[in-house]
């Protein structure tokens, strides 16, 4: 009986063995070249000195230095001076100073740090990179030059297989075109795509742009912006839910809660969907589409399925043109009709379609009115065609 338990203790033991495995036999480093090399007794006998156009391997990392102590015992080196790391054909590291611990592949460079991988360059004074993982970590600041673009932070994290770069705190990005101010950006060094994570501004010579959330293609100029967005353009300014602009056309869309200011005519269209252009300027709003005109105690008020603003044919002058259901609302005047045009140059308001205008006591009908508007206010009326007027008397005469 005690040798049937003792056998299948055993069994059971080794089973457990095989499940679990036994420790991996360290990968030692080894030393490939050194001008010479000390072992000193007071050093301890696990300790060798390596002076002088030092070369060691551990699996695919290649370390390059002046000088080094190898800890055989912990599996470490430290290098010191023209350091030099190279892991495959792409990645290269430069330093002053080098701990590499072989049992957890991590390199711990010090001092004047320089990475290379392809066309992504990165300088900084302390960086840990873990070989196995190709992660690159630096913690007390850091500048990349990727292209035409340089990338600063205080922590910054880099995937070497994905190239893939994470920037936290004070994250900022130079382009020539513009500068990029951020909390937090991903960023993509083959794609040239950088995402957006917290409070984010975009300034460049034309245009300031805020939003905390979203992305912006620096090699197309393109970008979609989220969560508080808007864009400051020379005369207007467009916020929304969501911003998708393109750089290079001067084309952008907005997205729910939809607002467009002309700071220039003091005008605000607002709606849940936008299209507006820079170059012409042009603008399409739609969906709950709402229209203000902005004076001291009398703006006018317009609401239609749609409204488009543009320039004449002189390109100087706004015209805000509304479409289907047109209701409109100023304190001398109400008034609703099929479509309007409002033409700044002239500040005449034509109203097309069955218009209904109200002022004071009168109810003004006619197949086409046009309202002439003088600093803001109702000057004259005209009506064309089938003009009627009527106002009321008393409770049951008209005239």
């Amino acid at each position: 009986m005690r040798k049937f338990l003792f056998s299948l203790l055993s069994i059971l033991l080794s089973c457990c063995l095989v499940k679990t495995g036994f420790p991996q036999e360290r990968t030692r480093i080894r030393i490939l070249n050194s001008n010479s090399l000390e072992m000193n007794k007071s050093m301890g006998s696990e300790l060798k000195r390596l002076i002088g156009d030092v070369e060691l391997q551990h699996e695919d990392v290649f370390i390059y230095c002046d000088s080094a102590y190898l800890y055989e015992d912990k599996n470490l080196v430290e290098g010191y001076s023209n350091v030099y790391i190279r892991q495959g054909d792409t990645l290269h590291l430069y330093g002053d100073f080098l701990r590499y611990k072989a049992d957890l592949r991590l390199a711990e460079i010090r001092r004047n740090v320089h990475m290379i991988d392809k066309e992504t360059e990165l300088f900084t004074e302390f960086l840990d990179y873990n070989v196995g993982e190709e992660l690159s970590f630096y913690f007390n600041g850091g500048k990349i030059y990727n292209g035409e673009n340089t990338i600063e932070s205080k922590l910054g994290y880099y995937y070497a297989n994905q190239k893939i770069f994470f920037f936290k705190d004070s994250v900022k990005i130079i382009n020539p075109d513009y500068t990029i101010y951020s909390d937090t950006i991903k960023y993509n060094t083959v794609s040239e795509i950088s995402y957006f994570f917290g409070p984010t501004e975009i300034i460049s010579d034309s245009s300031y742009i805020y939003c905390e959330n979203g992305w912006y293609n620096t090699k197309t100029d393109i970008s979609q912006f989220n969560q508080n967005a808007y864009l400051i353009s020379k005369e207007q300014t467009v916020k929304g839910d969501s911003l998708y602009y393109d750089r290079n056309r001067g084309f952008g869309k907005a997205f729910k809660n939809v607002e467009l200011i002309d700071t220039v005519q003091q005008i605000i269209l607002k709606g849940n969907y936008a299209e507006y252009y820079e170059e012409p300027e042009k603008t399409m709003i739609t969906d709950s589409a709402f229209f203000i005109q902005i004076t001291n105690g009398d703006s006018l008020f317009v609401h239609a399925d749609t409204l488009r603003s543009g320039l004449d044919s002189t390109n100087t002058h706004k015209i805000i043109s509304s479409y289907f259901k047109v209701k409109m609302y100023k304190k001398n005047f109400q008034g609703k009709c099929d479509s309007m045009s409002y033409s700044f140059r002239d500040s005449v308001i034509q109203l097309y379609g069955d218009p209904v205008l109200w002022s004071d006591e009168n109810q003004l009908t006619s197949e086409y009115i046009e309202i002439h508007t003088k600093q803001n206010k109702l000057d004259y009326l005209e009506l064309y065609r089938s003009a009627f007027i009527i106002s009321q008397e008393d409770s049951i005469r008209f005239n």
